[in-house]
């Protein structure tokens, strides 16, 4: 009767323990993802965004805005 109910406690208290390790594993996965999702979310967002840009960067890439350097003209 003793071996039995040991068994029994055993058995239960590695499920019970089984059980909360698998769902301790989901939430940090969950949580990670969310993580993933919010940092792309976000490349997302400053890629759209517009930014500023100094005098001397500009004349740079543009070669001191020479006509061979002009992507496009005009408009809105």
């Amino acid at each position: 009767m003793g071996l039995a109910a040991g068994t029994l406690v055993l058995v239960t208290s590695l499920a019970i323990l089984a059980y909360f390790l698998r769902r301790r594993r989901k939430t940090v996965r969950d949580e990670e993802e969310l993580g993933l999702l919010e940092l792309n979310d976000a490349f997302k967002m400053e890629a759209s965004m517009p930014r500023r840009f100094s005098y001397y960067q500009l004349a740079q890439s543009t070669a001191d805005f020479a006509e061979t350097e002009k992507l496009g003209e005009g408009g809105f």
